[in-house]
């Protein structure tokens, strides 16, 4: 399986879970650091409404952190 079948593949999965894209947190690593147009294109055909890319972008990325940022330490 390539990377783009495998990615395509996770991202329908968390679509269809209810779960926030996860691809979202993979960006340029130069330059805008956001993510490519594949992202975009990615997210449309799994139905997402991505009239504001950015908009959706950082939306997908806080939603990512609240499902599975790190958990607050006991101390």
């Amino acid at each position: 399986m390539d990377l783009l079948t495998y990615l395509a593949q996770g991202a329908e999965d968390e679509r269809l879970a209810g779960r926030p894209a996860l691809t979202s947190i993979g960006t340029h690593k130069y330059g805008d650091k956001e993510p490519g147009a594949g992202f975009y294109d990615m997210a449309r055909s799994l139905g997402h409404d991505v009239r504001e890319p950015y908009v959706f972008w950082a939306s997908q990325v806080q939603d990512v952190f609240k499902l599975y940022g790190r958990p607050s330490r006991s101390t």
